[in-house]
């Protein structure tokens, strides 16, 4: 595997729902200046989660619990698969109700408002429906390397987003919108860090992605990348986003768009 589709499964792992929630994180935490120093010491954190990943790793290590049990032990393995199967139902929850905002509009613009009076364009029925059609099939192959063509297209559709964002905001430029320059309480500064290390939280996709590639050098260069687009992308979206609604903005940024 190329360094460059390395960069682009770890783009596609880490950015998507931390993508349309970070613009409300920055709100949460008290508007850009503030938001943007806590963004600065999440991007450093996982910088160095990356370099320890990949330093670590070598062709023995196939997923980030066999990395666990060879660096940690049995014990801590357990805990691991643990930690990584919520982490994936929380996840799979999140992405399944974007699944279902992004059909509910799409249904709306195709069908008309009353949609939802047909049972077969339920909303619960067509998120099981476009799951099995578009997501299940994926799950059947051994590795992460098959992903490199649909790990593209999503990196099409959050290109998409990064450009739409800004473009709403800089060609309306609205002067009605409260911004906030402070948290409403200082506790709510630990409330958005969840939200930022979401954002970036590939890693357990990026151990076999680094496994797959042939030097460290490949390694340091798609750690490089990703992290260089998911900074970008993460930045334009929340300011732009933040500026356009202020303090109204959504949790999911497209409903507001």
């Amino acid at each position: 595997m190329s360094w460059i589709m390395a960069a682009g499964l770890i783009v596609n792992a880490a950015m998507g729902a931390g993508l349309l929630n970070i613009a409300k994180a920055y709100d949460e935490a008290g508007g850009i200046v503030i938001s943007s120093i806590l963004h600065a010491i999440v991007v450093l954190l996982v910088i160095g989660a990356y370099a320890i990943l990949f330093v670590c790793c070598d062709k023995s290590t196939s997923s980030y619990e066999m990395f666990v049990l060879n660096k940690c032990g049995k014990f801590w393995q357990r805990v691991c698969s643990v930690c990584i199967i919520l982490y994936m139902y929380g996840l799979s929850i999140t992405f399944f109700i974007i699944i279902g905002d992004q059909l509910d509009r799409f249904l709306t613009f195709a069908v008309g408002v009353n949609y939802c009076s047909h049972w077969y364009l339920d909303r619960r029925l067509m998120i099981i429906i476009t799951s099995i059609i578009l997501v299940f099939p994926l799950c059947f192959s051994k590795t992460i390397k098959f992903l490199q063509i649909p790990s593209m297209l999503g990196v099409l559709a959050i290109i998409y987003v990064v450009i739409m964002v800004p473009v709403k905001y800089f060609s309306q430029r609205p002067t009605d919108v409260i911004i906030k320059k402070y948290p409403d309480s200082w506790t709510d500064i630990f409330l958005v860090l969840p939200t930022m290390c979401f954002s970036y939280q590939a890693h357990v996709n990026a151990v076999p992605v680094f496994v797959s590639l042939r030097t460290r050098a490949d390694c340091i260069k798609a750690t490089l990348a990703s992290t260089i687009i998911l900074i970008c992308s993460y930045c334009l979206v929340a300011v732009c986003g933040y500026l356009t609604f202020g303090i109204k903005v959504e949790h999911d940024i497209l409903v507001r768009n």
